[in-house]
């Protein structure tokens, strides 16, 4: 129940970062993606894993 938990929060922490530079930094027509965009995609992807994993143990039991 308290990993499930923390997994949740943990993945949602991961994912913040990418939210805040989305909406700082839009990304314009033609621009290259980037290094700072790539990893942030790759925390939030980790992030997104770890929410999933942290609600079918939360979920199922």
């Amino acid at each position: 129940m308290q990993l499930a938990i923390v997994l949740i929060v943990l993945g949602l922490i991961l994912g913040l970062p990418t939210i805040a530079y989305r909406y700082s930094r839009p990304r314009r027509p033609g621009e290259p993606f980037g290094h700072v965009r790539t990893v942030l995609l790759s925390l939030s992807l980790i992030g997104l894993l770890l929410v999933i994993v942290g609600a079918a143990l939360y979920l199922g039991g």
